[in-house]
This record gives C-alpha cells, sequence and structure tokens, in this order.
C-alpha cells in the first residue's frame, strides 16, 4: 500500500471538490494538482484518476528528480523521516479538502451500513481495539439495542481467509507437491555432486518489488442463518464459510459488489430475526409489536388519518402480517399517536432515476389499519424515555412495558 492508499484508504474524493482545490483536469478525466512543501525544496504532483484512485510523486526541485527514499521502506534517517512526514501531513490536508470520510474501504460496505441505520435505527460501533489501544477502525458490530446482541460484523481481512475448504485442500496440496518438488531436487543435486556431475546453478528467484504479491484485503459482513440454509448459501459467489464465527451458524459477505445490496439485505433481516432472542417483540398469539416512526416532512401520516383508517407503509421491513404496529410521529409530535394492525405485508417495486437511468428497486411494503388513536400528549418522548427508548430512528421491537404503559394510560383517558 502506498502512502497515497493509506492516507486516503477510508475517503471518498468528490470529484467537483477538486478544481476548487487546486486540481486541474486533463482529457483523460483525471486531475492534477502541485503543491509545494518542506520550504519549497520539494513538490508533490497529485493525480486522481477517473476511477478516484490518488497517487503522487514526489519531485526534488533542486534536481528535479524523483525522491525515491520517500518509498523505500528500509530508508532511514531523520532527514527521509521529515519528508516522509511532512508529505503525510500534506495528503492529510488534501484529503479533508477534496474528500469525505467513510467508515469502511469499500463502497458496498458503507451502503450497506448507511442502509441498516436508515431501515433499523442501529449504527455500527467498533468495541475492539488495535495494538496500540486506539479503538480498531476496520472492525464493527450492529447490535439489538434491546439485548446487545449482534446481527451484523464487518471486518476488514485478507481474502485468503475467505478460501472455501476445497480451496484450502488445493493449496494444502499444491504446498506439499513444491515441498517435494524441492526436496527431490536438493537429493538430485546431491546424488550428482558424488557421481561428479556439473548442473548448472540454482536459479533464485527475483525479489519482489513493493506490492508485488501483497495479500489482498477486503471489507466482509458476517450474518446468522438458519443451519439448513448452509449449504444453499455457499454456492452463492459472494458467500462464505464464516471467518473468526461459527462456520454452522455463521457466514461472511465480502463486500466488493459481488453480491447485489439487495440480497444482503435480505440476509441481514434474516440475522437480525435470528439474534433477537429475548428482544423479539413477541406476544402471546404469535403477533409482534413493533414502534415505527413516521417524518411528517415526508409524509403527513396526520392528514391521512384525518380521512382513513387504512393506509400503505413503505417502512416493513421485518414485519409481517398480523403485527403489531404503534406509530410514532415525530417533530413537531414527537408522540406515540397510533396503534394499527399489519393486515397485508410484501414486497413491490420502486420507479428510480439517477444521472439519466431509469430503474427499478425491490422495497418492502405493509398495508395498515388503525386499531386506536392516542392524545397527542398520552406517550411523548419524554415518557418513552423512562422505558428505556432514547429515540425511534426505524422499525425497533416495542419493549413490553411501554406498550403496558400506553394501554392502560389510554383506558384512563377514555374514563
Amino acid at each position: 500500500m502506498t502512502i497515497e492508499e493509506f492516507i486516503f484508504q477510508k475517503v471518498k474524493i468528490n470529484r467537483e471538490k477538486l478544481s476548487v482545490c487546486g486540481f486541474r483536469s486533463l482529457p483523460d478525466r483525471s486531475f492534477v494538482c502541485e503543491k509545494d512543501f518542506c520550504g519549497g525544496d520539494f513538490r508533490a504532483v497529485l493525480t486522481v484518476d477517473a476511477s478516484g484512485h490518488i497517487s503522487g510523486k514526489v519531485i526534488e526541485n533542486e534536481t528535479g528528480d524523483e525522491y525515491l527514499p520517500l518509498r523505500i521502506q528500509g530508508a532511514s534517517g531523520n532527514f527521509v523521516h521529515h519528508v516522509r512526514d511532512a508529505y503525510a501531513a500534506l495528503l492529510r490536508d488534501v484529503a479533508l479538502d477534496v474528500g469525505t470520510p467513510t467508515l469502511f474501504h469499500s463502497d458496498q460496505a458503507n451502503r450497506i451500513a448507511q442502509t441498516v441505520t436508515e431501515q433499523y435505527g442501529d449504527a455500527p460501533d467498533f468495541p475492539w481495539k488495535d495494538n496500540a489501544s486506539r479503538p480498531d477502525p476496520d472492525s464493527a458490530v450492529i447490535r439489538h439495542p434491546e439485548n446487545n446482541k449482534w446481527y451484523a460484523l464487518f471486518l476488514y481481512t485478507a481474502e485468503t481467509h475467505l478460501m472455501t475448504d476445497e480451496e484450502k485442500a488445493a493449496a494444502k496440496e499444491a504446498t506439499a507437491a513444491d515441498k517435494r518438488r524441492r526436496a527431490e531436487e536438493r537429493q538430485r543435486r546431491v546424488e550428482a555432486k558424488k557421481a561428479g556431475k556439473k548442473l548448472p546453478p540454482v536459479r533464485k528467484p527475483a525479489k519482489k518489488t513493493a506490492g508485488t504479491g501483497a495479500i489482498r484485503r477486503l471489507d466482509i459482513l458476517n450474518l446468522k442463518i438458519r443451519q439448513e440454509d448452509r449449504e444453499r448459501l455457499l454456492q452463492t459467489p459472494g458467500v462464505y464459510p464464516s471467518f473468526h464465527m461459527s462456520q454452522k451458524t455463521w457466514i461472511s459477505v465480502r463486500l466488493d459488489d459481488t453480491l447485489p445490496d439487495a440480497e444482503i439485505l435480505g440476509l441481514i433481516e434474516q440475522s437480525y430475526r435470528l439474534t433477537a432472542g429475548g428482544a423479539t417483540g413477541m406476544r402471546p398469539g404469535g403477533r409482534r409489536v413493533w414502534l415505527v416512526p413516521a417524518n411528517p416532512k415526508y409524509y403527513d401520516l396526520i392528514s391521512v388519518f384525518s380521512h382513513t383508517d387504512d393506509t400503505t407503509w413503505k417502512q416493513g421491513k421485518g414485519i409481517e402480517t398480523g403485527d403489531i404496529i404503534y406509530m410514532y410521529v415525530a417533530v413537531p409530535y414527537s408522540a406515540v399517536l397510533y396503534r394499527c394492525t399489519v393486515t397485508q405485508a410484501y414486497s413491490g417495486t420502486e420507479h428510480t432515476e439517477k444521472d439519466g437511468h431509469k430503474g427499478t428497486v425491490t422495497i418492502s411494503l405493509m398495508n395498515i389499519h388503525i386499531d386506536d388513536r392516542y392524545p397527542r400528549d398520552l406517550c411523548t418522548l419524554k415518557k418513552m424515555k423512562e422505558y428505556g427508548v432514547t429515540n425511534v430512528r426505524g422499525p425497533r421491537f416495542m419493549p413490553a412495558e411501554l406498550e403496558a404503559f400506553i394501554e392502560s394510560a389510554a383506558a384512563s383517558a377514555r374514563k
């Protein structure tokens, strides 16, 4: 990994900012920028190609030559370290000017994390520390807020960790065969020497240059599955036996767009349910009870329910027909205003258009019917916090104690 790649590994470059920040565009859709540093003794030449990848050169202004010791790992000395540190500081400043920090390395990992936060209201947290006792920025979990159990684990790891059993066996056999070949070659040379024969000298393999033979690392996502689904899922491109967790009930999914977002989100939904444990929201009769947010800025639910008791709702991820929905209406109401029953949960399609390209995406929908309406001051967010609900960013299970309070308070209000 180059110095530029290291600094920009979790930075999304905004091409619209490049021209504003001193980069000039080239005919091949790349951008280039030159900046002096170290008191004008050196010049950084930075290039962002059409794909958004950044590379650079450091030139000695006095000679006009590239300063190669910067790239040599074994190069030491105060001066080399001074130049390297100054160049890294320049790159960090450029990253702040033209880029947006991201949580993960790959675009797909960042998209998936953002979608999960929007749909479930749960953001990734980074519980582990690296060798310097700092938070490990490459490993994150997403948990159930009710029981603290993981339902998704992000890791940044070597691609070799995703090898299948067959691939591992083949690699082991190839290594063993190479050892046998070298042993046979050594024995052949010993026998030839005893017989007085001359053999050509052994050719030593060429030294690897920087970056050659480096093991590729990538973002992966560990998800819980049903044991009976394991063999079927492992036939899917991009799905592997779980790295670092039980391979009987967990899988690893590579996040490099091998598998479409929609399929990964479906696997996340299943993992969410399988890890819910005691926080399933289940009530007698087998129905789950949910707390679902409604934002008046995007959909005027108040007006809709003033004319009808039925509507179609887009936030149905993980919700099934027959479940109970308590609708929390956000600012300016910030209160639970309705209790509904899901009369039908189903998948639908939505037309999209981006950069002139039209398409469709699959979305989860549900038809809901109002069972009860509540006064605005009956269950406010302030009251909900007393029952451990500090926010409602996405559908979540309704705490039984909060549900009991709402029904008791509603019954008293009717008297």
